[in-house]
Formats: C-alpha cells, sequence, structure tokens
C-alpha cells in the first residue's frame, strides 16, 4: 500500500491541533486601559408570591439601575481606580389589583403618591461619584465614596434603598456582574468557587456560587467565553434575626459571557428562587421569591 505523507502529514497536524484545543486553557483577567469608558446597566424582575392565610397575594418588582465607569489609573499589577456615577434608577412596583407605583429618575412627569417618596431618597445619589479599586481578577477590593455621595446617600429614609445604595450594597451589586475570576488559567469544564454573605432577616445568608468555563459562543462576530452560573444558598443563625421563618427551598442558575480578548464582561444573567415558611397561628405562611438579574457592560 502506497501512503500520501502529505496526507498523513495533514492528519497528524489537524489531531495536533484537535489535541491543543482539548487542552487548551484561558486566562480570564480584565485588561483595564486608563481612559476607558463603560455603561452598565443592571435590570432586575423580581416578585413574590405568599400563601398560607387568607388570599394569597404577589408583589411584583421591575427594577433598572445604570452606571458609567471611568477608568482613572491602572497599576502594574492590573488594579484599577474605576469613578463610578449614578446616572439613572427606574422602578416599577405592581401588588394585586393596586395602581402600579413606577418612578424613573429621568422622567418629566413629577412623581406624586409613593413614586414621590422614592423620588426623595433617589434624586439625591443621581449623579453622585464614588471611586471603586477592583483588581484584574474582578475582586472588589474597595468602594470610597466622595463627600458628596456620602452626604447623599446619608439622607435616604428607606431601609431598602439605604442597604441597596450603600458601600456594601454597590459592593454586592457589582460582584454579580465582575465576578471575581479564578486565580490560575482555566481549561473547558473548569470549575472555580465565590462565597459572599449579606444579613437579612432571616439570619446571615450565604450564597455559594460555582462557575464553570463551558466554551466559546459567538456573539456579534466576537467570540466569548461562556460561563455557567450554580449556587446554593443557606441560612447562617443570627441574633440580630431572631424571626420564625426558615428557608425551605432555593435555586440558582445563570451564565455570563465573557471577553477574554478585550478583557471584559460582556454581560450576566441570573435566576435566584427561594422558598420560605413561618408558622402563624394554624397556619404555615409560604413566601416564595424569584429574581431575575441581567447585567450589560458596553462600552462609551
Amino acid at each position: 500500500m502506497i501512503y500520501d505523507l502529505r496526507l498523513m502529514m495533514v492528519v497528524l497536524l489537524s489531531a495536533s491541533g484537535l489535541g491543543q484545543v482539548a487542552y487548551a486553557e484561558t486566562l480570564l483577567r480584565w485588561k483595564f486601559v486608563e481612559g476607558d469608558a463603560w455603561q452598565i446597566t443592571v435590570d432586575q424582575h423580581t416578585t413574590t408570591a405568599t400563601t398560607g392565610a387568607g388570599k394569597p397575594t404577589g408583589i411584583d418588582i421591575t427594577m433598572q439601575l445604570q452606571l458609567s465607569w471611568a477608568v482613572d489609573s491602572v497599576d502594574s499589577e492590573g488594579t484599577a481606580q474605576i469613578t463610578q456615577q449614578i446616572e439613572r434608577f427606574s422602578v416599577t412596583m405592581r401588588a394585586g389589583a393596586a395602581e402600579p407605583v413606577e418612578y424613573a429618575s429621568d422622567s418629566e412627569t413629577k412623581p406624586s403618591g409613593s413614586a414621590a417618596d422614592i423620588a426623595a431618597a433617589v434624586e439625591p445619589v443621581i449623579g453622585a461619584n464614588f471611586v471603586v479599586t477592583m483588581s484584574n481578577r474582578g475582586a472588589i477590593r474597595e468602594v470610597k465614596l466622595s463627600d458628596a455621595a456620602t452626604e447623599a446617600f446619608a439622607s435616604i429614609d428607606s431601609p431598602a434603598l439605604k442597604q441597596l445604595f450603600s458601600p456594601e450594597g454597590i459592593s454586592r451589586l457589582l460582584a454579580q456582574s465582575a465576578v471575581e475570576l479564578p486565580e490560575a488559567a482555566i481549561s473547558v469544564n473548569g470549575s472555580w468557587t465565590q462565597s459572599s454573605k449579606i444579613p437579612s432577616t432571616l439570619g446571615t445568608l450565604k450564597q455559594d456560587r460555582a462557575y464553570t468555563l463551558v466554551g466559546q459562543e459567538e456573539t456579534e462576530g466576537k467570540m466569548l467565553e461562556r460561563i455557567e452560573i450554580t449556587g446554593e444558598l443557606v441560612v447562617e443563625p443570627s441574633e440580630q434575626a431572631p424571626g420564625s421563618s426558615k428557608l425551605v427551598d432555593q435555586d440558582l442558575t445563570g451564565e455570563l459571557l465573557f471577553d477574554a480578548g478585550a478583557g471584559r464582561l460582556v454581560s450576566s444573567q441570573s435566576k435566584q428562587k427561594f422558598v420560605t415558611e413561618r408558622p402563624y397561628r394554624e397556619f404555615k405562611i409560604r413566601v416564595e421569591t424569584t429574581a431575575e438579574t441581567k447585567t450589560t457592560l458596553s462600552p462609551r
């Protein structure tokens, strides 16, 4: 049998190339450049359904937060100082047959009723600047408020909004999109984990997230790294939360797209559900909450 050496070389080189693809590793890092400017948009839709005593009730909340990022400086290790500004906030709340509450910071219509209360809390922080120190792995090391931002945030009366716009709240919000990347290069199907803690009326909520690099996906002509997200929520007892509610079910799934060439997140989305129960007389009150969050980052 006569072998075609050229064909054999093609086959061997192809096999070698396939082997390299199969075992290739990717170092995921943000590549900050001084002067870069981005827009971050966070959209969140939350539904809460309560059953167990009387007529079932539900609350539907749609929220959008827009921030600008401006990279002020980058050190030799790739850690950036980023000035961020809250540019827009909007929320729509629906509860049963009641008239919905709607507020948008850029609306020309003067808010009234509950929307006016939201406006009073939010409007002072629109345009507020704060500086975030962020490593090239996406770790939020510090959130420093300007004097004006500190004064604006301190004036917020709503506990929920105060928590959202506090340095800790901002850090948690940014951590959802600026996921801390793995320390070493990672191959397809490789995973890493990240944990966070949030105080709540149930106790301290410990969120363990697992990230798995599942491969590449072409989006608008670019090959992006697709990373799947799963997670588990655990309640740790707290003296500040002596309530009788218990977490009985939870689930977290999602994915994010990362541009390894450009060195930045493109988008992330997640869906989290958790169910709590508490006794009330002869009833058991069950509350099921589902939150869908999508974050996009685009150059300006």
